[in-house]
Parts: C-alpha cells; structure tokens; sequence
C-alpha cells in the first residue's frame, strides 16, 4: 500500500485501484492521448463523478500511478524506508532503474508522449525522498552541505542514468550499470 492511500478508507482506496486498473488494462490497448475519463470510467464500472472527486484528470491520474508504484517497490526493497547510507541508496537506484524500464517495456510505441510525464513525476519523487535522507542525516551529523543541492546533483544523476539505460541497448546488466552509478556517485558524497 502507497503512502498516498495509506490512511485512506476501504471504499475509497478500492475505487483508486479499479481506475489505476482500468487506466492501465487502457494503456495496453490504446496511446495515452485516445484514452478519456469517459473509457476509465466505463472500463472501472463507475460514473465520471466519481472519478473527479478522486483524479482532476488522465494526467492526475498516471501521477498517482506512478507515484503508487514507485512506492510499492520502495516500501517491498526498502521496508524500513530509505537512509542515507551505501545500501538504501543502491537499492533506490536499483529500483529507479528497474522502474524506467518496466515503462519503456510496458508501453508501445503510442504512449510515448506520456514519457515526460512519468519521467517528471519518477525524477520528483526520487528528488523528494533524497533529500528527506539527506535532511535526517544532516541532523544527526555536523556536515554543511546544502541538502538541496545534494539531493538535486544526486537524483539527476540517478535519474539521468537510467533513462538512458532504459533507452539504450542494455549492453551492461542493470545489475552492473546499477554498481556504476552508485560507485560514481559514492565517490563524490561521504556515505
């Protein structure tokens, strides 16, 4: 379960899951740009005021998605949640890595234009959590770098790698290429 439907009602968080479903069963079958509110709702068996009064739009929509994924896969690697320390940050890019190419396999050529999009929300949320790490460790340690800027060079980083990665022809296993990002990025912040 995500930290957005975490606290959530039954009922209400059973109605998220039957849009996402139905967005994403849609997504298999249709581009991102020929899919309305009016085909989720038919395909989730609810009415279009129920789907505004949990998503403003398509668009809110596949944020909440990734956002719920992104989670799911963090909270199942990561169940103590992430620490700024060598292991947290090389499970985080692991799975930032797995994450991209989960969408570059998932996806035809037709939902393309979504990619920036997800990339957005993806980079934000990897943004987020870094600096949450970096904050708790700053806290606790007398170091005076700017958590801010750490958290941006580092998610970039992160992120940057593994769109191309996911891009690209995979000469290396993400295993490997996963091992090089964190040894770079290691080298240039004290874990």
């Amino acid at each position: 379960m995500s930290n957005l439907t975490k606290g959530l009602d039954p009922r209400v968080r059973r109605t998220r899951t039957l849009l996402q479903q139905a967005f994403l069963d849609l997504m298999r079958e249709k581009s991102f740009s020929t899919i309305t509110v009016q085909d989720i709702t038919e395909r989730a068996t609810v009415n279009r005021a129920t789907f505004y009064a949990h998503f403003e739009d398509k668009y809110a929509l596949l944020n909440a998605l990734v956002h719920s994924r992104f989670q799911q896969m963090l909270s199942e690697r990561l169940p103590g949640g992430f620490k700024w320390e060598r292991h947290s940050l090389q499970v985080l890019i692991h799975i930032i890595f797995e994450f991209l190419g989960e969408v570059q396999q998932r996806w035809e050529e037709g939902n393309r234009p979504f990619e920036p999009l997800v990339a957005r929300a993806v980079q934000q949320e990897l943004y987020e959590l870094l600096l949450r790490g970096i904050k708790q460790r700053k806290a606790s340690s007398d170091s005076h770098n700017d958590p801010e800027t750490a958290a941006t060079v580092t998610s970039w980083s992160i992120f940057g790698a593994a769109v191309e990665w996911s891009r690209g022809e995979r000469h290396l296993p993400i295993e490997q290429v996963c091992e090089h990002v964190l040894t770079v990025i290691t080298r240039g912040i004290a874990l």
